[in-house]
């Protein structure tokens, strides 16, 4: 067996266990599919020429078989597994979402964390409350204005996702 087979079957291995990870990082949406799917083309595209690039440094160390026209195709196979690599992504994703850790959240101090994390926010304290799931600190920025939307609502983000959301924070008269 020629040793570019060996590196092209490796690179769609390592590409299918890329797109996984890929995909537990995508976006949701029309914007994540996009994305996704460009990432699995050039995934495609950049393992064959590492396989190309793997195959040139063995045989110029004099350790791999010299290729013909046949095993020069092997080249192409992490290109044409490009699919493969898009159902892996999806895999990924779905698993991400799977496990994301969001089931049990204790509503009372999430609550109270939202709630202290978008008064410091409007005082413009620092934030040190943390999200009840994940134990990260709770990001606030302002929200993006929308038809519909309160115009002082604020973002509130987590590295987990569970108190993500859009909130209005109430404002103490002074």
């Amino acid at each position: 067996m020629a040793f570019i087979s060996f590196f092209a079957w490796s690179a769609v291995f390592i590409g299918a266990f890329l797109g996984m990870l890929l995909g537990k990082g995508g976006r949701p949406g029309f914007a994540g599919v996009v994305g996704l799917g460009i990432a699995g083309v050039l995934l495609g595209v950049g393992l064959s020429f590492a396989v190309g690039i793997a195959h040139s440094l063995c045989s110029g160390a004099k350790l791999c078989t010299a290729t013909s026209d046949t095993t020069v195709r092997a080249i192409t196979y992490p290109f044409m597994f490009v699919p493969t690599y898009w159902v892996a992504m999806w895999v990924g994703a779905a698993f991400a979402s799977s496990f994301s850790g969001t089931t049990a959240r204790p509503l009372e101090a999430g609550a109270a964390a939202i709630a202290a994390a978008l008064v410091k926010f409007r005082a413009g304290a620092p934030i040190v409350e943390v999200c009840p799931s994940c134990r990260a600190v709770l990001v606030v920025k302002p929200a993006k204005p929308k038809p519909g939307r309160h115009p002082k609502a604020l973002r509130l983000t987590c590295d987990c996702g569970a108190s993500n959301g859009v909130y209005v924070a109430e404002e103490s008269p002074a």
